[in-house]
């Protein structure tokens, strides 16, 4: 899978490190399969959970929840990170293309082992 964010490629190689995780509201611009996503990170540390938030359009957006604990072992900054959990909302059924729709996962500790977006022990 190649991820687009602004001009640049990132293909996923072996032996990639972690980015540096930042606390607070970050904000990113990714393309996945030739469609522009926006993608808001918020891990503000006053708040219960982390939130994953993409935006294909002013009303569309798939948002998912990451318990502090479980976000331990993954970087949602990553480029890999963020294609997987859009490409996930897609698979299940996220209509990205038309208005108003929207998808929301409250508790989404399960997509960590599920999509293999961990960094610890040995994996991604």
């Amino acid at each position: 899978m190649v991820v687009l964010i602004g001009s640049l490629s990132y293909k996923k190689a072996a032996g990639d490190r972690p980015f540096y995780k930042p606390f607070g509201k970050d904000t990113k611009k990714i393309t996945v399969n030739d469609f522009l996503f926006h993608c808001v990170i918020n891990q503000f540390p006053r708040n219960e959970d982390v939130g994953f938030r993409v935006y294909s359009s002013k009303t569309s957006f798939f948002e998912v929840r990451f318990s502090w604990k479980g976000t331990w072992d993954i970087n949602p900054h990553r480029p890999h990170t963020c294609a997987s959990l859009i490409q996930y909302a897609i698979e299940q059924g996220w209509d990205f293309s038309q208005e108003k729709q929207t998808m929301k996962i409250e508790q989404g500790d399960f997509l960590i082992d599920e999509l293999g977006l961990g960094e610890r022990r040995g994996t991604r």
